[in-house]
């Protein structure tokens, strides 16, 4: 497996350079478990590489490819660049502090670098347009239903996705999700209105079973909002009406007595062992609120092996996690980054639906690192680029039709 691993990285350095659309094609085979027939760990001296490579390649490549950055706007530039910056931040802080050496520090970005793919995408737009991206998702995302359908109904289970018997994971729905939201918001006909009913119908009963409760119900909702044109549309057309809505939201959950419901979980065994490693997390963020620690700290190093270790993170916890690790200013210049390109275009119906995709992050990352983890940074950097490519299109055509008229 390590040979294989190592080849199919060393065609992933070829395709980069050479052949961008293959490049991405493999890459969703890479993330997709290759297919689910085997795991896509590729483990070199203890340390997964395949997913930093990637990312890294992705980096790289726009960095080389930088002067192709379409002309847009400003604010795609405040993006690329601001997204880069918040990396450099995340590893130079924690070696600033004394809190972790380079190589830790490298190690920890690896989940937070996966949002370079919106980068490799944004300056191959000539090579890789939103309707090549839309096919490729198209076939993973009909993929991925197909295999949730076969575990709901037949308990069939392919084995990367065999979480433990009778048990299935894929650690990618937030890009099955991206995938609901463009399918339906393109869904105008009668026969692709009753497909993208299936396909929530499949999503529904195969992502109960998975088990992300979270973008179960905000993917079901929001998927349902765009298929059937509800008019709360018009609310989210709004950026007032959002904020306001997310102020009742607050308000109602102050409303409600959650105290009972907060002590039973409080006294589950899950919950507490998570909380072993977030009460410590939280301790640090009081020292320092405001501009947090980076990528990694070194208690991280004191709590033991596994995932949640290697980096500071948090469990189930996103915005706290996003706190701790670039603190409260960074947070929010963070999330405005990601969630303000969305709002500034005029709609139309597939950028109305990215929209909605967005904002259900909003709510997810309450309980689920979204914004920092590669679980909901591919499809962010995913969308991010479907919406750009979007307004490309909008305008070249304009474009030609200002030509036409003058002839």
């Amino acid at each position: 497996m390590i040979i294989f691993g190592l080849l199919f990285l060393l065609l992933q350095l070829i395709l980069v350079f050479f052949k961008p659309r293959w490049f991405l094609i493999t890459y969703f085979i890479y993330l997709s478990s290759f297919l689910g027939l085997f795991n896509n760990q590729i483990i070199i001296f203890g340390i997964e590489i395949g997913l930093f490579f990637h990312n890294m390649l992705m980096l790289f490549y726009f960095l080389y490819q930088f002067k192709k950055l379409p002309d847009v706007d400003a604010y795609l530039n405040i993006l690329v660049w601001g997204l880069i910056i918040f990396y450099f931040y995340g590893i130079l802080k924690p070696i600033i502090d004394g809190n972790s050496s380079i190589i830790q520090s490298i190690i920890a970005s690896k989940e937070f670098s996966s949002i370079f793919i919106f980068h490799f995408l944004i300056v191959n737009y000539k090579k890789i347009n939103y309707l090549f991206l839309k096919k490729v998702l198209r076939y993973y995302g009909v993929y991925l239903l197909f295999v949730l359908f076969l575990f709901s109904l037949f308990g069939l289970i392919l084995p990367a996705y065999l979480k433990r018997p009778g048990e299935i994971q894929f650690n990618y729905p937030a890009i099955l999700s991206l995938f609901l939201f463009v399918f339906i918001a393109e869904a105008s006909k009668t026969k692709g209105r009753i497909t993208g009913f299936f396909f929530i119908l499949m999503w529904t009963i195969g992502m109960y079973y998975e088990g992300h409760a979270a973008i179960l119900i905000t993917t079901l909702l929001g998927s349902l909002i765009i298929l059937f044109k509800v008019p709360i549309l018009y609310f989210f057309r709004n950026v007032k009406n959002i904020f306001k809505g997310l102020v009742l939201l607050i308000l109602l959950l102050f409303s409600i007595p959650t105290g009972k419901y907060i002590e039973e979980l409080s006294n589950t065994g899950s919950f507490r062992a998570r909380n072993l490693y977030n009460l410590e997390r939280v301790a640090l963020i009081q020292q320092k609120p405001i501009f947090g620690y980076g990528f990694i700290h070194k208690s991280a190093l004191q709590l033991g092996d596994g995932e949640y270790t290697e980096s500071f993170s948090f469990i189930d916890s996103g915005y706290i996690d996003q706190v701790g690790k670039f603190g409260l200013l960074g947070t929010i210049i963070y999330l405005m980054l990601l969630i303000v390109p969305f709002f500034v275009f005029p709609d139309d119906q597939l950028i109305l639906s990215l929209k909605i995709f967005i904002l259900q992050f909003i709510l997810v990352n309450v309980t689920w690192s979204v914004f920092t983890f590669t679980m909901g940074n591919v499809a962010i950097g995913l969308a991010l680029f479907i919406l750009y490519s979007r307004i490309i299109e909008r305008r070249e055509f304009d474009s030609d039709r200002s030509i036409i008229a003058k002839n």
